[in-house]
């Protein structure tokens, strides 16, 4: 008798496993519900080392999802808050920013209508007066629910992202009642990379001396967590976390590093389906990052007499620490970057001789 219990258990146990491990991962958002999620992202600007400055900013909201028609979804975002702050960490704390707010905010009154097709992000589109910079916005929150799914555990596929089509690395842990998805994408092995540069005017790369390392080094990391339905699985959290390290030079402690996290949390399903608007939309093609020919400049300077600031700025080295230096350099780099050849040559004779500058 005992024997017999014995095997039906094991038979019990074996099914189970067999059933977890070929679970075909389907995510999906239910037709006639709506999905509300809190999202918050915190961007770090800094240059490696323990004494150097900190450029970040700190953006929360909240995200409802839901069926507008067959495989196409609506991305509403609601009360955007922003936060930033330049100095030390933890020092130096995030204070509100009401003038940057104010530009999440424009976004919150702007539906986003996607194509969700076998979990993959499609097309993308928005009422005709929606700017770049809010369908871009937009395009970072979809980016974290954008999956390519497969039967194995472990699988590498080459994936379509805000970045561009780059190599992905799969790992499934399967539950008995969900699962955890860790996704990493290689953001230096892009079959298309999407891309600008800014600032190189003056480099000239000798075509004898190639580059044996990228200036730019990059990487994402996502875990994606589901819990499984009857109708296919609801994405309940994404974190992630993307890594950007810029070393020209390749100096230790001398890289330029630019970190951002992202968090994705279900917080409530309710009833619908929401009201969606009748609009005209206007196509804005895939997931890709837009460059928009008309956005202004992300520079962290004032408006004004450019030359009086770099005059200021160079005027002040003697009188400043190290730790001040860093965040004053970071100033005029992107101050120089908007001066013609003329004026820089004008500045650097006047100050040639100061061994600071």
């Amino acid at each position: 008798m005992r024997g017999i219990v014995l095997a039906v258990l094991l038979t019990l146990v074996g099914s189970q496993k067999t059933q977890q491990t070929h679970h075909q991962i389907r995510p999906h958002f239910s037709p006639d519900k709506i999905h509300r999620y809190t999202y918050g992202a915190t961007v770090y600007n800094k240059v490696q080392g323990k004494d150097s400055a900190v450029s970040a900013f700190k953006l929360t909201a909240n995200v409802e999802i839901f069926a507008y028609k067959s495989n196409s979804y609506i991305l509403k975002i609601l009360n955007p808050q922003l936060g930033d702050y330049v100095g030390f960490h933890p020092r130096d704390q995030f204070e509100h920013s009401a003038k940057k707010t104010a530009a999440f905010l424009k976004c919150a009154s702007k539906d986003i209508s996607f194509e969700y097709r076998d979990s993959h992000v499609g097309s993308i589109s928005a009422p005709p007066d929606t700017s770049v910079f809010c369908v871009n916005f937009a395009r970072g929150i979809l980016n974290m629910i954008s999956i390519t799914t497969r039967e194995e555990d472990v699988y590498e596929v080459s994936e379509d992202g805000i970045g561009g089509e780059c190599q992905t690395r799969y790992i499934a842990d399967k539950k008995n009642d969900g699962c955890i998805l860790t996704k990493t994408t290689d953001l230096n092995n892009c079959t298309t990379k999407v891309e600008q540069s800014i600032g190189m005017s003056y480099i000239d790369i000798l075509p004898n001396c190639p580059l044996k390392e990228k200036m730019v080094k990059g990487t994402a990391v996502f875990a994606i967590t589901l819990k499984y339905e009857s109708a296919g699985d609801l994405i309940t959290r994404v974190d992630s976390e993307q890594i950007y390290e810029v070393s020209p030079l390749n100096e230790a402690d001398g890289a330029g590093v630019m970190i951002a996290k992202q968090e994705l949390i279900l917080s409530e399903v309710k009833n619908g389906p929401a009201q969606v608007p009748h609009v005209n939309w206007q196509d804005h093609g895939n997931i890709y990052y837009d460059f928009a020919k008309d956005s202004p400049p992300q520079i962290m300077i004032k408006p004004g007499n450019l030359k009086q600031q770099i005059e200021e700025i160079l005027q002040g080295l003697d009188r400043s620490s190290i730790k001040d230096n860093s965040i004053k350099y970071l100033q005029l780099t992107q101050l120089c970057r908007r001066l013609d050849v003329a004026i820089l040559h004008e500045l650097y004779k006047s100050h040639a001789n100061n061994r600071h500058a």
